[in-house]
């Protein structure tokens, strides 16, 4: 009798895995919409969402100037959400010179990966008092 454990998953993990992969729900929005909302109402909806005030959310976002139907979007993903990341990495251009950046997400499962991103007006478009942005991206 072998004593080392099976590498290949259970029945019940195989089909769990399976049904995970080929599961076609609706998405809230074809893969690579994207929109631009305030930080303050990203965070604001954070809170309300927290507060189970699902409704309400979405009107936040329509008053920040999403349209209605990305903005209920917003709303599944948020409330599919099964993890957020962030990736940094870093590099040495020189002597006491680094460059980097982060990469962040949103993981909603069914209701895909989100990229969020700072949203960087054109240059002759920049102003230092503005509100800053958020770009979210379906990446699919």
């Amino acid at each position: 009798m072998d004593a080392r454990p099976d590498p290949r998953p259970g029945r019940a993990g195989a089909a769990w895995l399976a049904a995970d992969l080929l599961e076609e729900s609706v998405r809230p929005a074809p893969a690579g919409v994207a929109f631009t909302a305030p930080a303050r109402t990203l965070r604001q909806t954070d809170r309300l969402l927290t507060a189970g005030r699902f409704a309400d959310v979405a009107t936040a976002l329509t008053r920040a100037g999403v349209p209605a139907a990305l903005a209920d979007g917003w709303v599944t993903v948020l409330r599919s959400r099964v993890a957020t990341g962030q990736a940094r990495l870093t590099r040495r251009l020189a002597t006491g010179v680094y460059s980097g950046g982060a990469v962040r997400w949103v993981d909603a499962g069914t209701a895909g990966v989100w990229l969020v991103q700072p949203d960087e007006p054109p240059d002759d478009d920049a102003d230092d008092a503005a509100e800053p942005a958020v770009r979210l991206t379906d990446a699919g």
